[in-house]
């Protein structure tokens, strides 16, 4: 019975689509499952073998950060760790892995050691890269116009974006406040306020709205071009 569960335990260890490891009280490995080679390129006998090859492996700027994430793990507390670093393949690809870590005791309460999974996230990483370098080209598309640009929610009036160009005729960032509170000094909306023109009874935008206009705060004019759009999250 020992012997059958332990198999139907390796099974299911040596199947899991992620790489994980298992590690005594000293950090020295027990276990590492075979998707370690089909992630890092190492078989599992190079990692039994070689201690020092998982940390070899991490990318250089992250090694500092694991070496001592590694050498927490040998210590008896009862606390988990995850954190995310980069490994390098040996034809030089790059690769993001997400570790996750947690002490395993005795039913006698001694200290057994640790077991490890890194799970590859590197096209999570990839996304995340390409949607921050989207966001940065928009802000800079933005931020060179000399127009102030501001976003406003059609029905609660909170302002959600404005533009460098917006932020310095105002005076500071008032993204998070209602328009009419923070822009005008009024207790409501303004009654002049166009939003309910800028879409039609269907809810559809009608286009482009012009209209010249003095802040009371200010005493500045302003040309204003208004129109309806849908924001990122959806609402109009």
């Amino acid at each position: 019975d020992l012997r059958q569960s332990q198999e139907r335990y390796r099974i299911i260890a040596d199947f899991n689509y992620d790489w994980e490891y298992w590690s005594g009280p000293k950090g020295e490995l027990k276990y590492v499952s075979p998707s370690c080679e089909r992630i890092a390129g190492f078989s599992v006998e190079a990692f039994l073998h070689n201690p020092e090859l998982m940390i070899s492996i991490v990318h250089e700027e992250d090694k500092r950060q694991v070496a001592a994430h590694l050498e927490s793990d040998t210590q008896e507390t009862p606390e988990f760790g995850s954190i995310d670093f980069r490994i390098v393949l040996a034809d030089g690809r790059i690769k993001w892995m997400n570790h996750y870590c947690q002490p395993v005791y005795a039913d006698n309460g001694a200290f057994l050691g640790r077991r490890a999974t890194n799970r590859d996230i590197t096209e999570r990483k990839t996304a995340e890269a390409e949607l921050r370098a989207h966001h940065e080209r928009f802000l800079t598309v933005l931020d060179s116009i000399d127009a102030a640009i501001l976003v406003v929610d059609l029905e609660t009036h909170e302002i959600l974006f404005m533009n460098k160009r917006s932020v310095e005729s105002s005076g500071k960032d008032m993204t998070g406040t209602r328009c009419w509170e923070s822009i005008r000094n009024n207790n409501g909306p303004c009654e002049n306020c166009d939003n309910k023109a800028l879409l039609n009874e269907q809810g559809e935008p009608t286009g482009v709205h012009v209209r010249h206009e003095q802040n009371p705060v200010t005493q500045k004019w302003s040309v204003n071009y208004d129109r309806a759009i849908k924001w990122t999250d959806g609402r109009m």
